[in-house]
């Protein structure tokens, strides 16, 4: 495939090119869809001129004429001498409830309701077709380098919590996507040490994580991660494996993974809620767990992950003064080199939210550039919170935006030139809730920004 930003300059100069993606574009047949509005825009050269196609109502899209388009593609593919591949005839079905689960918004607060939204994959890859017919490449090069995805497992062929179990059967065709999918999986310590120094990253960047050190993840997990070569980090909470049992590794289980290179984070020692502790409590329990992981492993850590993914402002004060790089929630998304280090997205794994389709939507995701947050306190005071975010860079596609609430489903998006403005109608429970927004961005891969709230 001729990538989009080698194209660029090239197609805009050759003759028809614009003129063929008018035709289709003239050609495109309304589809009654439960769709929400949506605008595709077409840029010429330095944006002098733009063409767009607004659906008319909310029960309304647009399908554009897949035998128009490939006959366009052909015809830019023979000229410059090299196939470009631009559409794919599949579609993309999602609804509220799938959403939720693609970005693991619903594992608490199960099936959400909605009519399902019919989007052709047409849609996802032209959003930023400008790139295309003469504008730079939209930005999705430049969040991939940028940025990575960090998954996250739980337990192994532990069927007790379904939400937090993974089947080695289900893990081992994730290893197979992995190593054949064109993924980069590093270790999460060397993709910290690139997005905190700005250095950057191969596209589709991959970090495999697993938190509570279960004996699945001994028996079952590590030898399947460690015989393909991916590296792995595992956070633990030092009470637990001092406390010991036929479900929690040893000790010396520990060592042995330690000595053939698993990478180790923590939860700190007791494993608080966080959000509900005091900064003296948290630096004692901190503190507790380095001395635990120095006499038994003979080493430190500056990776952290939020047990239950519950942050707070008052929390990240201690972690940063304590030491850490960087900290890891269990909200959905990329993690990007321009987000807070201590509060970055991973996509949760399980048997229950971990079929293939959603693996690949989830490891192929790029960062919704979110910067700005309001508040910016996980641990919100006013419930709903009066949730917002600002867009550090233009975003092609962005009348495709939607967010999803963990508590309600699709929420009502207000928008103010790069400002995202997010409105709940319904209190989120107490515990812990989350909210997912995503953009469709070409080769069927997804701009994602997930934020989880602390709630009293």
């Amino acid at each position: 495939m001729m990538a989009v930003t080698g194209a660029a300059m090239v197609l805009s100069r050759l003759p028809g090119a614009r003129a063929g993606l008018r035709r289709c574009l003239a050609s495109a047949e309304r589809t009654k869809t439960t769709r929400m509005g949506w605008q595709l825009t077409l840029v010429g050269p330095m944006r002098a001129r733009s063409q767009a196609w607004r659906s008319k109502a909310s029960g309304t899209g647009v399908s554009l004429n897949l035998e128009c388009v490939r006959a366009w593609r052909n015809s830019l593919s023979s000229a410059v001498g090299s196939r470009i591949s631009l559409i794919s005839a599949s579609p993309l079905e999602l609804s509220p409830a799938n959403a939720a689960n693609i970005g693991n918004v619903g594992a608490e607060s199960g099936a959400q309701q909605g009519a399902i939204v019919k989007q052709s994959v047409v849609l996802a890859l032209l959003v930023c077709l400008a790139a295309v017919v003469g504008l730079p490449v939209c930005g999705s090069a430049a969040l991939a380098a940028e940025s990575a995805v960090v998954l996250v497992y739980h337990r192994f062929d532990d069927d007790r919590v379904p939400a937090l179990n993974t089947t080695t059967e289900l893990l081992a065709s994730h290893v197979a996507e992995l190593k054949t999918g064109g993924y980069a999986v590093l270790p999460l310590a060397e993709i910290v040490s690139a997005l905190r120094a700005g250095r950057s990253l191969p596209d589709k960047a991959v970090a495999i994580t697993v938190d509570d050190a279960s004996v699945g993840f001994y028996a079952g997990a590590w030898p399947l991660l460690k015989k393909a070569g991916l590296p792995v980090t595992l956070f633990l909470a030092t009470d637990e494996v001092d406390r010991g049992g036929a479900e929690v590794m040893s000790w010396g289980q520990i060592r042995e993974l330690a000595a053939a290179g698993l990478g180790i984070g923590m939860q700190g020692a007791a494993r608080l809620r966080l959000p509900k502790a005091s900064a003296e409590q948290i630096t004692a329990d901190l503190a507790r767990a380095r001395a635990r992981l120095d006499k038994e492993l003979g080493l430190g850590t500056e990776l952290f992950a939020w047990p239950w993914g519950e942050a707070s402002a008052e929390a990240e004060d201690v972690l940063r003064r304590s030491g850490f790089a960087a900290a890891f929630g269990q909200h959905s998304g990329a993690a990007w080199a321009k987000g807070d280090p201590f509060f970055l997205p991973r996509f949760a794994q399980s048997s229950a939210y971990g079929d293939m389709q959603r693996f690949r939507l989830a490891a192929r995701s790029l960062p919704l550039p979110a910067v700005d947050i309001t508040p910016e306190d996980p641990a919100i005071k006013v419930n709903p919170p009066a949730f917002g975010f600002t867009l550090a860079e233009d975003v092609p596609g962005i009348d495709g935006l939607s967010c999803f609430a963990s508590h309600q489903g699709q929420v009502r998006v207000e928008r103010l030139g790069p400002r995202v403005e997010v409105r709940m109608s319904k209190p989120i429970p107490s515990g812990r809730g989350r909210l997912n927004c995503t953009v469709p961005a070409l080769e069927g891969r997804w701009r994602w920004f997930g934020w989880q709230f602390a709630v009293p």
